[in-house]
């Protein structure tokens, strides 16, 4: 063979190669970029999956949490109840109308100092019509 037809072959045999390089690029880009959609999709899903997951266990620890703190306040209110009944009978207060009025006194003094210990401001508690107490929010002006 001469020069000129073995450099004719290796220059078609380029443009084959060539050729079929682009028509590889042609083809396989779409479907690449379907892929690459497809994944980022299940990706997304996925992590909205998760955040779903992460607000419904919050959201049952915050349910346990207020049903804790609520059985915390029974517990507090029954023994602010027992104290004052203990306390009204050692201070001699045993007639009905004196020992109510006691009881409610002291009740209201517990619930007084738990409602502003605890940095509630704003909140009203109401525990029967005589025994209440509301602490008033704080304002920028004062």
């Amino acid at each position: 063979m001469n020069e000129t037809a073995s450099t004719g072959i290796l220059g078609f045999l380029a443009l084959i190669v060539l050729l079929a390089l682009v028509a590889g690029g042609l083809y396989g880009c779409p479907k690449y970029n379907v892929y690459s959609s497809r994944m980022r999709g299940q990706a997304e899903l996925a992590q909205a999956q998760g955040n779903r997951m992460a607000l419904v266990a919050q959201a049952g620890a915050e349910d346990e949490a207020s049903i804790k703190r609520a059985e915390a306040a029974g517990r507090r209110v029954a023994g602010w109840v027992k104290a004052a009944k203990e306390g009204c009978a050692e201070l001699g207060r045993t007639a009905p109308d004196e020992k109510k009025e006691c009881e409610d006194m002291l009740i209201k003094d517990n619930l007084t100092f738990s409602v502003a210990h605890e940095g509630n401001q704003g909140v009203t508690l109401i525990i029967g019509a005589p025994a209440n107490v509301s602490v008033p929010a704080k304002t920028n002006g004062n």
